[in-house]
């Protein structure tokens, strides 16, 4: 009687771990088994501890279905407000300068910008052949630097009334990156000059200039028989080509030896230059039919200090911004 009353008792086993996980294993291959292919699993709602806060793909797309739509419904209320305001001709009369002053004293810097170009030059030329001083030619890089931050600076200070927006904003742009390269090429020059110098003692390694670096009997052949090209050696880089090359390359440090490709990848130019040319019409575009616009509405709310209104003004402009 005593056995008897202990298993009546006696508590009920719960089933083991590894029993479970043979269960769940024999559900997901019968519903995998069945005719009309079953796409639902069983998964712990994000809202709840039990999901671990470890997959938020959900929210994320839906994060994204939400501004999508906000997206359509700005443009959408921008398009009935406003209209179509994008005019192609009206950027290309503000980029071609057409609303300038007589002269074009726009195109008048463009073609000076050469000038300080052509000086540095000469004057690296001068210092590499020992013609002038090294005290000289510093002084005149500097002068011939300071030179060239300070003409559109002047020029359009004096005839601003002359300048369009564009037309400033272009000569302001190009002045600066060619006082970065002329800076960056008169620095690595030096540093090359003043390595020879100290090391004129040694023997020195027969230099070809970048003009033929492109000729057959430039080529070497190294231990596994490999084509190689030698490098360009200072004061072999002193020459227009090299120059000219460093002027339109996209940096604005100089190097004797350019890291090139063999070859010109035409596909990736052409695919890099239809991105460019959609990219800024893209620009254009929102400019026109979107910034101008909210711009404009936000005068009065600045003016009179109208806080959520000139909030909403730059909210709306943010959108814009970020696309």
């Amino acid at each position: 009687m005593t056995s008897e009353a202990e298993e009546t008792v006696r508590p009920r086993r719960a089933q083991s771990q590894t029993r479970a996980e043979e269960i769940t294993t024999s559900e997901e291959k019968q519903r995998k088994s069945q005719p009309d292919k079953p796409c639902h699993k069983h998964r712990d709602s994000l809202f709840s501890w039990s999901s671990g806060f470890d997959n938020f793909t959900g929210l994320v797309n839906w994060g994204f279905l939400l501004l999508t739509m906000g997206g359509f419904r700005l443009c959408l209320e921008n398009l009935l407000k406003y209209g179509v305001r994008i005019d192609p001709v009206q950027w290309y009369i503000v980029l071609s300068g057409r609303n300038e002053g007589e002269g074009h004293p726009s195109l008048i810097l463009f073609v000076y910008s050469v000038v300080p170009v052509v000086i540095c030059l000469i004057l690296e030329k001068g210092l590499a052949a020992d013609a002038i001083s090294e005290s000289f030619g510093m002084f005149a890089h500097v002068v011939n630097i300071v030179v060239l931050v300070l003409i559109p600076m002047v020029v359009i200070h004096i005839k601003g009334h002359a300048f369009s927006l564009m037309g400033a904003s272009a000569v302001c742009f190009l002045y600066s990156v060619l006082f970065m390269k002329v800076w960056s090429y008169v620095q690595v020059n030096m540093w090359c000059r003043h390595s020879l110098r100290e090391s004129r003692s040694k023997s020195r390694r027969p230099s070809i200039s970048i003009a033929q670096l492109q000729h057959p009997n430039n080529h070497h052949h190294d231990d596994n028989g490999k084509t190689k090209t030698r490098s360009v050696e200072y004061p072999d880089n002193l020459n227009v080509k090299d120059l000219l090359y460093f002027l339109h390359a996209p940096t604005l440090c100089y190097e004797l030896n350019f890291p090139r490709t063999t070859r010109i990848r035409k596909r990736f130019l052409i695919r890099r230059f239809l991105e460019v040319l959609i990219g800024l019409n893209v620009v254009m575009a929102l400019f026109q039919q979107w910034m101008i616009p909210s711009v404009k509405n936000s005068l009065i709310p600045f003016s009179q200090m109208d806080v959520p209104k000139a909030t909403e003004r730059l909210l709306k402009l943010a959108v814009s911004m970020h696309g």
